[in-house]
Order: C-alpha cells, then sequence, then structure tokens
C-alpha cells in the first residue's frame, strides 16, 4: 500500500482503471453518442425534439462566453471580503432552498448561464475567436 506523502491520501480508486474498465467506459460513451446523435442531429426530426434541443444550441453557440464568463464571475465571487466571507457565500446563504445553499447556488448560476445564452442565441449574438 503506498504510503502517505505531506497529508496527500493515497490513490485509493487507482486500481479501477484497467484497460477493460476503461474499454467499458468508452464504449457506453460512445453508444450514449451514437444515441444522442440518431435522435437529435437528423435532418428530419419533430417540433418537439428541436424544442427540446434548442438550449442546448444555444449553449453550443455561446460556449466560449459560458465558459470563460462563468470562471471569470466565479473568481470574483470567491475572492474574500474584509469580513472574511466571500460573495458567492452570502449569496447563497441568502437564497438557499430547504437549507442547501451550495446545491441552490450552484442550479441558479448553472440558469443563470442558461438563461444568457438562449437570449444572446435569440438575438443572433455570438462570441467568436
Amino acid at each position: 500500500m503506498p504510503e502517505m506523502v505531506a497529508g496527500v491520501h493515497p490513490l485509493v480508486m487507482k486500481r479501477l482503471w484497467t484497460a477493460p474498465f476503461a474499454l467499458w467506459v468508452a464504449s457506453g460513451t460512445t453508444l450514449a453518442l451514437l444515441v444522442a446523435h440518431l435522435a437529435v442531429d437528423r435532418r428530419r426530426v419533430g417540433r418537439g425534439v428541436r424544442a427540446a434541443v434548442w438550449p442546448l444550441v444555444a449553449l453550443g453557440r455561446n460556449s466560449l462566453l459560458v465558459y470563460f464568463g462563468s470562471h471569470a464571475l466565479m473568481s470574483v465571487l470567491t475572492r474574500a471580503a474584509p469580513s472574511g466571507s466571500t460573495p458567492a457565500a452570502e449569496i447563497a446563504a441568502a437564497i438557499a432552498i430547504g437549507g442547501q445553499a451550495q446545491l441552490t447556488f450552484t442550479v441558479a448560476m448553472v440558469a443563470f448561464w442558461m438563461l444568457l445564452a438562449a437570449l444572446l442565441h435569440r438575438l443572433g449574438l455570438y462570441l467568436r475567436p
């Protein structure tokens, strides 16, 4: 068993990543992507499917904005204030539903970025490199 080095825990799950396990994960992922491709990316899909994938198209078209914007926003919100608390923690405590501050904050952030991407997609505005 590996020794602990300066507070670092040994890799308990390392033995799981064998070649057969990695192949099972890869084949499952490939099958899931194939099913999603056949269900969504066909030329003749119904209105229901088109409406269901519209938010994904909006996120895909503004993926750079969502990715870098969320990281920039979280770096600002996680800086400690003079009081020792972070704005992210204060917002999470203020919007907590059922005592689940972290879960509520995470859902709110995902909803914010999805709505922003949807709004920009509707307006035809895209961040491009």
